[in-house]
């Protein structure tokens, strides 16, 4: 990894670290944070979040092919978070996974302030739904 590619990383993260302290204090603040990257990328800074929060880090990953994803299976996912505070790394979820992006907007808003939820986003960040976009408090495109 190039230094010019860890100095972003260090920055992002430092960001993510700096942004978590306000929302975490804040009633109505989401700790969601949305980063478009390689997936070496996105692990790096996942593991740093959690490494300097002290809290254990949890991925994630469905495959493309795997349309049926849920609304049950998102919400065993949050509330295990709920239940232990968490960085939780959720990718490869697609736009065509309407239900299990309605639920994930629903868990979301009854997430525990103590959880950070970080989306990855395979392609582009217009193709996330924008009732997800609308409760993200940070978004980052590595590429």
């Amino acid at each position: 990894m190039s230094i010019e590619r860890k100095a972003i990383i260090g920055t992002v993260i430092t960001t993510i670290l700096d942004k978590y302290e306000i929302t975490r204090n804040d009633n109505r603040g989401s700790n969601t944070i949305l980063i478009r990257g390689t997936s070496e990328d996105r692990m790096k800074i996942c593991t740093e979040v959690s490494y300097n929060l002290m809290l254990p880090f949890i991925h994630i990953s469905y495959p493309e092919t795997q349309l049926n994803v849920g609304p049950q299976d998102i919400a065993k996912i949050f509330n295990m978070c709920n239940a232990m505070p968490c960085v939780l790394l959720l990718e490869g979820l697609t736009q065509y996974q309407v239900n299990a992006w309605l639920s994930i907007a629903f868990n979301m808003d009854k997430m525990s302030k103590d959880t950070v939820l970080i989306i990855a986003a395979n392609n582009s960040i217009d193709k996330i739904d924008p009732t997800i976009l609308s409760r993200i408090s940070i978004a980052y495109d590595l590429t």
